[in-house]
């Protein structure tokens, strides 16, 4: 019951109207750029799954790292403290 109760909880936390405005940025961050290049070439389909992959890895890596850091920095700065 508890992983429905989660799983429910970050739905509604993604559907917020303070998420939902963000989610074209991702969707278009995530997919780059599917126009002509200057010769006028069209990307290749299996470039641009490659693409979204790296770049979907590399927003999670990114977000994980940040928070991970942040998190360790205020541990190493607090739990002196804590008695």
């Amino acid at each position: 019951m508890q992983y429905l109760v989660t799983f429910l909880e970050g739905f509604i936390s993604f559907i917020s109207p303070c998420m939902l405005p963000m989610l074209p940025l991702y969707v278009m961050y995530f997919a780059g750029n599917a126009h002509p290049d200057a010769e006028g070439k069209t990307p290749d389909p299996a470039h641009g799954k490659r693409n979204v992959l790296f770049r979907s890895l590399a927003f999670v890596i990114g977000f994980t790292l940040v928070f991970t850091l942040y998190n360790a920095h205020f541990c190493l700065l607090l739990c002196p403290m804590i008695p």
